[in-house]
Order: structure tokens, then C-alpha cells, then sequence
């Protein structure tokens, strides 16, 4: 698998806790495993993206990781746990739209303080509906957490970057944890609509860290959409609440930005706020059109809105990442198809040469 099938992570942007699984880590195997050779390698790649492609359930795709990510170099090993990860994102729509009718079940078994995502605790689940569902998350490596006043599926990212994060690759790994803090700690309460800013400003800098330090990485256009996003947020692009009716910033945020020039002095984002603050005070703290033109190419605004549900604006992005993701494994399998072909052709073609000499 080349460069440009690598699998990029979805940027979960719910209030989701992930709760790790019990398991043996594959890492802590001790016995020797005999590696692909580079043929065996290419060919194993290649089946295993197409099952990703399909996608197979993530239970197939564990097992296809548990059996062989040893056998693989240290690229290709990272790239398969990518994989997985990657077909957990895929039922993400499907494992939520079967959630929604079992609100009051889920809400019972929490009153009866009843750990739901612990396979031991699914005999204590008296209705089978939802017993089948919580075995089937389990399965599907999901687990189930309450974001507000509802339950949501999400992927047990937590439990891959147990077992797996040995055979990740840093940047990988960095974007993983990113996206496993994104669902740990909310960042808009939309009952209050209002933003937790703190909580924007050091999702900001995390991106901003992580591309000091991969400044290379195959997943840089992901970190840069990521920052994007937050961007939106913080400088209000994407949403309605930072201002008054008379599209006026509001103190609060006024402040807030000052805070970040002082607190995070040598960061890009209190550079940005700062010109931000000039440009306010020019224009007496109100967003003119001229300024509003300067925010959006400030922030690489293409006009996504946060007023509305958490879950929703996740399924989105992570659709989004999902279709540059298939385009890539789909145009990566044309290319090793199309080689295929070219050196079946030069080995004809010497064939014909040769023949032709005698």
C-alpha cells in the first residue's frame, strides 16, 4: 500500500467518553511471528483494503489485525490498525440510528447504576432489544455514553489505542488521541448554546503542536481541517453566538481573545487574535463585512454550522473523510492493478524480444 492509501481518522466532534474493552494486547505476544515477504505483504494489503473498502464488520477486520499485524512491516502495520479504526467509523450512522429508540431502556439500566458496556453485566439486561444491541456494539467495538440528555454509540477508540498503539505510527497515534479527547471533553453545550472557549483554544494549540512535530505527516491536510474547524469556532464563522444583533463581538470574547494573546504569546493562534483585535478595534468590536471576508479566509470557512446536533455535524465530517478515504484505497488499487499490468506486459514483450533474437 502506498503513500496515498493511507486510512485518515475521522475528527469525532460529540461529547463521547470511550471506555476500553477488556483484551490482550497482540504486542505483548512473545512469540517470534515469521514476517511477510515483500510479495506475500503486497498481496495481504491488497485483500485486506478491499475488505476495508466493503467494509467488512469491525469483528472481521480485529480478527484480520490480531492474526497478521506482525507478519507486516512497520508502515503497513500502522496502515492496517488505520484500517480498523476506519471500519469502526463506518457504522457509526448505523449504530446510532439503532439507539435512538432505546433511550428509556438505557436510562433505566443507568439508574440501576448497571455498567452496560461491560459484557459481564448484559445478563443484568432484562429487555432483549436492548440486550442485542449492546452485544452487538460490544462486537462491533462500540460502546455507549450519555452526551446531554441522550445515549450515543461510539467507536472504542480507546480500546485501539490499547491494544494497537505499539504498531501505530506517531502521527497516527497523535491524531487518535486527539480525536479520543475530542469525544471525551464537549466543547459546545447546545441546550446553552454557548462554546466552552478554553477548551477551543487548547484543541487549537493540541493541532497546532501536532504540526510542529509531523510536519511531514500523511495526515496533514486532516490536521489542518481540524484547525480550521476550531478556528471557525473561536473567530465565529461557523455559528451566531459570539455576537450581539448588531453583529458586535461580545465582551466575553473580546476578553477571551486578549487572554489568549497574553497567555499563549508565541502560539499562531494569539498571533491571529491579535490582528483579529486590531481589526475590532477599527471598527469599534463590530463584524463588518470586510472584516467578516477577512475571518473566512482567515479560518478556510466553507460555511459548516454549529448550531445543530453534535452527532449530525460527526457524521458529517466523518462521511466526508470516509469518501477521500475510499478514493484513496480505490485509486491505490488501480495504481498496483495497472502495475501489475505494465510488468506483465515487459515480461511479454522480453519474452518476444528474445524469441525474435533466435
Amino acid at each position: 500500500m502506498n503513500k496515498k492509501s493511507k486510512m485518515i481518522m475521522a475528527l469525532a466532534l460529540s461529547s463521547v467518553a470511550v471506555v476500553s474493552v477488556a483484551g490482550c494486547s497482540t504486542a505483548d505476544k512473545k512469540e517470534e511471528v515469521k514476517k511477510f515477504t515483500k510479495e506475500e505483504e503486497t498481496a495481504f494489503v491488497k485483500s485486506f483494503s478491499e475488505k476495508v473498502l466493503k467494509p467488512e464488520s469491525p469483528a472481521v477486520i480485529l480478527a484480520e489485525v490480531e492474526k497478521n499485524v506482525d507478519k507486516l512491516s512497520k508502515q503497513e502495520a500502522s496502515n492496517m490498525v488505520d484500517g480498523l479504526l476506519y471500519v469502526m467509523h463506518q457504522r457509526n450512522p448505523e449504530m446510532n440510528a439503532k439507539i435512538q429508540g432505546l433511550q428509556t431502556p438505557l436510562a433505566e439500566l443507568d439508574k440501576e447504576k448497571i455498567d452496560f458496556n461491560n459484557p459481564k453485566n448484559l445478563d443484568k439486561v432484562k429487555d432483549e432489544t436492548t440486550k442485542a444491541f449492546l452485544k452487538e456494539s460490544q462486537e462491533k467495538l462500540f460502546v455507549v455514553q450519555k452526551v446531554g440528555q441522550d445515549y450515543l454509540a461510539r467507536p472504542n477508540v480507546q480500546y485501539v489505542l490499547d491494544t494497537f498503539g505499539s504498531y501505530m505510527n506517531d502521527d497516527l497515534k497523535a491524531m487518535t488521541a486527539f480525536s479520543l479527547e475530542e469525544n471525551e471533553k464537549p466543547f459546545f453545550n447546545k441546550d446553552a448554546n454557548s462554546f466552552d472557549m478554553n477548551i477551543v483554544v487548547s484543541r487549537i494549540l493540541k493541532v497546532e503542536d501536532n504540526m510542529k512535530k509531523f510536519p511531514e505527516s500523511f495526515y496533514k491536510e486532516a490536521m489542518t481541517n481540524s484547525k480550521n474547524y476550531y478556528y471557525q469556532v473561536y473567530f465565529g464563522t461557523n455559528n451566531s453566538f459570539l455576537v450581539d444583533e448588531n453583529k458586535k463581538v461580545l465582551p466575553a470574547i473580546v476578553d477571551h481573545y486578549n487572554d489568549t494573546v497574553k497567555k499563549h504569546p508565541d502560539s499562531q493562534l494569539a498571533k491571529d487574535a491579535k490582528t483579529v483585535l486590531e481589526k475590532l478595534k477599527a471598527t469599534d468590536n463590530k463584524v463588518t463585512d470586510d472584516l467578516y471576508v477577512f475571518l473566512l479566509e482567515l479560518t478556510g470557512t466553507q460555511t459548516q454550522d454549529v448550531q445543530e446536533d453534535a452527532s449530525a455535524t460527526e457524521e458529517k465530517a466523518t462521511k466526508k473523510v470516509n469518501e477521500a478515504i475510499q478514493q484513496a484505497i480505490e485509486d491505490n488499487k488501480g495504481t498496483e492493478e495497472t502495475k501489475t499490468t505494465e510488468e506483465t506486459k515487459a515480461t511479454e514483450d522480453n519474452k518476444t524480444t528474445e524469441e525474435n533474437k533466435k
